[in-house]
């Protein structure tokens, strides 16, 4: 797929399988600060949650500014956990923009907008409005845009409240028209219309228009007009409401174009003969007026549409009794620019933009994107960039897109970040977000339905992940609480949890750490992803020049390149233990550390291992360091290394039993997080459960080394004795009758 140029705000436009169109932009203009790829560069694709856009990484996680007053990330209006005002601490705003800075200019950092946010395309209607749905059209006087988008917000709060699921906003001149699409007719209850009204009433005069034209039904079906008349649900609405007598195709609140003709005159037989393919037809109860509506995918259609209904009460107007009081075309800036060029165009037409806010929330049509949607989504973003593999970073409903993708393209995850996930919502969870979502966020139920309610991810299919994962998982999150990453965590091989004390649903945001802890999962080498590196840290946040030194530049480079021997060197001696011939696989690591070597310009020894010859280097620089660097290096440790804490044990136990029965836990000298021995090739003898005496001199002492850091088991905290079933597991204990083999 080849790369477009971004556009003047740095904007790339990916066009997915189904056509929808995705915005996404690279995090600070890039490695190049151009708004390009570079393509010596890692890839990371970044996945915001429902009701956000990619301003949630932009302006929040990566910010480098102060955190702006609007900023709508979920959360912003929510109240605090009890407690947690004196738990969280105050952003470091310039800690974390070095931090931002930092990973812009050594990874692709994409974010994305994904579809139905943002500037993301929506799915298209693919079906009509339902027998149990109406649309309530609002007439509004204009003064400025100001007051206008202050108040159009407020009244679709409004509406939501009530039960809306969907709104389109359109503008001509100083009128505009609000159209509320609702699914259950408890709406047209009194009470309902009371509530809706007051609430609009007991705003701020700062937010309302001058006034309040006239609230009308626009669009009902039958079924639920007879059910209205009924029970009397419309005493208190301007205008009749508007009988549905035909229909042949469904009303899309967002499709390009919207066209609307308002008739006046009477006769329904005569009516019946225009009705055409986007065209819905709505009749006054008294059958003096109507309300012809098409929806269409480009203008063409919409004034073919046009002038075919123009041209049929033009030549019927005589005897069939009907007169066009108006027409409205409602269409985005992009389709009236296009208008402004045809000829002929029909008499009393009225042109409405499409108001922004009637595209910043979930979507507003009946098909809702779903997970599938939102996983091939992701794969056309990377086949976008053109890296083979990528980082996916999710955050909340981007976490289950996340978890979800990795499933279906594990070949193509390099590496797995969740914040704030989950690999299942049950009931109660799920009743719980809408709650939440319907409480303090401007949400589409719809979308809550087809992501957060489908979560269903079994096991099995975690276990099968090979991606090294990183989950982010605050104490206080009210949304996704902290059980949700343990039980993803509980079924990955390569997995490290970190918890963060405060920060909430939104932690990435309003946690420094959580944030530091996520960009050093990013931009570290392959062997230090789950190393936090204390002197990358030292070299963003010192007051001294330590980039500019390059003994210390030196030093860290080579300390880079030691992880890398070290896990070379695990890998090796896991396959010393393991049965068969690994000859080409055992070449392949020793080709691999002699590229280490070459990489920073070392010639290979015989006579020195390559450990050896990196630690040499890096006493060799050391002593040329300046004192601010040699201080930084002398708090470090061993920096380098990676405790194996993310490597889990396959009994997810923090100890294992060493050849005597004792056990082991972590090693501080070797920086090892827990003792790892492997018995599957050792002598079958020892798979009893005990060693004779003289038994482990004969067999050397690296058989009972830690296969991750290479120490003896006595390097390794003591514990104590094993329980008769710990030794049983551990040793997988034979008949003790039976015929021992000796043999590997």
């Amino acid at each position: 797929m080849a790369q477009q140029e971004p556009d003047s705000a740095g904007n790339h436009y990916v066009t997915c399988s189904d056509g929808t169109r995705i915005r996404c932009r690279l995090l600070l203009g890039g490695p190049k600060g151009d708004g390009h790829l570079d393509p010596r560069a890692r890839t990371a694709i970044c996945l915001h949650g429902i009701g956000e856009d990619l301003s949630f990484w932009e302006e929040g996680v990566f910010r480098t500014e102060a955190l702006p007053d609007n900023f709508s990330g979920f959360e912003a209006s929510m109240p605090l956990v009890s407690g947690a005002e004196a738990t969280q601490k105050p952003c470091d705003q310039v800690r974390r923009a070095k931090f931002a800075r930092a990973l812009a200019k050594r990874v692709n950092v994409v974010l994305v907008d994904q579809r139905g946010f943002g500037q993301s395309d929506r799915p298209r209607t693919l079906a009509p409005l339902q027998d149990e749905n109406i649309v309530l059209l609002t007439s509004w006087k204009v003064q400025d845009v100001a007051s206008f988008t202050a108040a159009a917000k407020a009244e679709l709060n409004c509406a939501r409240k009530a039960g809306a699921a969907a709104h389109s906003i359109s503008l001509c001149g100083g009128r505009a028209l609000i159209r509320s699409v609702f699914r259950d007719t408890a709406v047209l209850a009194p009470r309902m219309q009371g509530m809706h009204m007051a609430s609009l009433g007991a705003l701020a005069p700062e937010q309302r228009l001058e006034a309040l034209l006239n609230l009308e039904l626009a669009y009902v079906q039958q079924p639920v007009l007879d059910k209205a008349h009924e029970q009397n649900l419309f005493a208190g609405f301007a205008s009749p409401a508007a009988d549905h007598t035909a229909q042949k195709a469904g009303l899309g609140i967002l499709d390009v174009v919207l066209v609307c003709h308002r008739l006046q005159g009477g006769g329904m037989a005569s009516l019946e003969e225009p009705l055409g393919s986007g065209l819905s037809l709505s009749v006054s109860s008294d059958g003096q007026e109507a309300l012809a509506l098409g929806q269409f995918a480009d203008l063409a259609g919409a004034l073919t549409y046009l002038r075919h209904l123009q041209g049929w009460v033009d030549g019927n107007e005589a005897n069939s009794g009907w007169q066009i009081l108006s027409v409205q075309i409602h269409g985005r800036n992009a389709v009236l620019k296009e208008l402004s060029s045809q000829t002929s165009l029909p008499k009393k037409l009225q042109v409405y933009q499409m108001y922004p806010l009637s595209y910043e929330d979930a979507d507003a049509t009946d098909r809702t994107a779903t997970i599938d949607d939102f996983v091939s989504d992701v794969e056309q973003v990377r086949l976008y960039t053109g890296a083979p593999t990528a980082t996916i970073v999710g955050h909340s409903m981007g976490a289950a897109v996340a978890l979800q993708y990795a499933i279906r393209f594990p070949q193509r995850v390099e590496r797995l970040c969740l914040s704030a996930a989950a690999p299942r919502v049950g009931p109660a969870a799920y009743e719980n977000w809408m709650r939440m979502a319907s409480t303090y966020q401007a949400w589409n139920p719809n979308v809550i339905r087809s992501t957060v309610a489908v979560v269903n991810v079994p096991d099995d299919a975690i276990r099968a992940m090979p991606a090294p994962t990183l989950l982010i998982n605050a104490k206080d999150d009210q949304l996704t609480p902290l059980i949700g990453s343990e039980m993803i965590k509980s079924n990955l091989k390569t997995t490290l949890l970190y918890v963060p004390e405060y920060g909430g649903h939104s932690n990435l945001v309003k946690n420094d750490s959580s944030m530091e802890r996520l960009t050093h999962f990013m931009i570290s080498d392959g062997a230090m992803m789950f190393v936090t590196d204390v002197l990358l840290d030292e070299q963003l946040l010192s007051k001294w020049n330590l980039p500019g030194d390059k003994a210390f530049v030196r030093y860290y480079n080579c300390g880079r390149g030691l992880a890398e021997i070290e896990r070379l060197e695990r890998r090796a001696r896991l396959l010393r233990w393991s049965s068969g011939d690994h000859q080409e696989e055992k070449h392949t690591i020793e080709a691999d550390k002699a590229k280490v070597l070459r990489s920073l310009d070392l010639p290979s020894d015989k006579e020195e291992t390559p450990r050896d010859r990196l630690m040499a280097e890096m006493m060799r620089v050391l002593g040329r360091m300046s004192a601010p660097a040699r201080q930084a290096v002398d708090n470090s440790g061993v920096w380098w290394r990676d405790d194996g804490a993310a490597h889990v044990l396959p009994d997810k136990r923090k100890h294992s039993v060493d050849a005597w029965g004792r056990r082991r836990g972590g090693s501080k000298q070797g920086n090892c997080f827990v003792y790892r021995w492997d018995l599957t090739c050792m002598p079958a003898l020892l798979q009893r459960g005990g060693l004779a005496s003289g038994q482990a001199s004969s067999l050397g002492s690296d058989f009972f080394a830690c296969w991750w850091c290479g120490g003896p088991p006595a390097a390794h905290e003591d514990l104590g004795q094993a329980n008769k079933e710990e030794l049983a597991a551990h040793w997988h204990l034979l008949e003790p009758k039976k015929e021992l083999d000796v043999s590997c």
